[in-house]
């Protein structure tokens, strides 16, 4: 249940913007902003899903570690979103190998 304001149980503005991103999409922008070259794959590729999504989560849990200047998890976040990046150019290149 929602609560009213000055109730400790009421989610913040930014937990509930967070439920509403679709981390998938979102995270397929983020990806194609970092990486130029997957702008060539379908934003709706349904077998990058999980991938997308982990990858939007990361990058908006970084973000708050740098307001919050937590550079031991700053740290742990960009190594994260960096894994995931090497993730998505070998998928890049797994499915140029198979297309081409």
């Amino acid at each position: 249940m929602l609560g009213f304001a000055g109730d400790g149980d009421a989610p913040s503005n930014r937990e509930m913007t967070h439920s509403m991103i679709d981390h998938v999409k979102h995270g397929w922008a983020l990806l194609a902003l970092r990486l130029p070259e997957f702008r060539v794959l379908s934003a709706a590729a349904p077998e990058m899903g999980e991938l997308l999504e982990c990858y939007s989560l990361a990058n908006l849990h970084l973000e708050k570690h740098r307001r919050e200047h937590d550079s031991e998890e700053v740290e742990s976040y960009e190594e994260l979103r960096l894994g995931i990046e090497a993730e998505a150019r070998s998928y890049l290149q797994q499915s140029h190998r198979m297309a081409g």
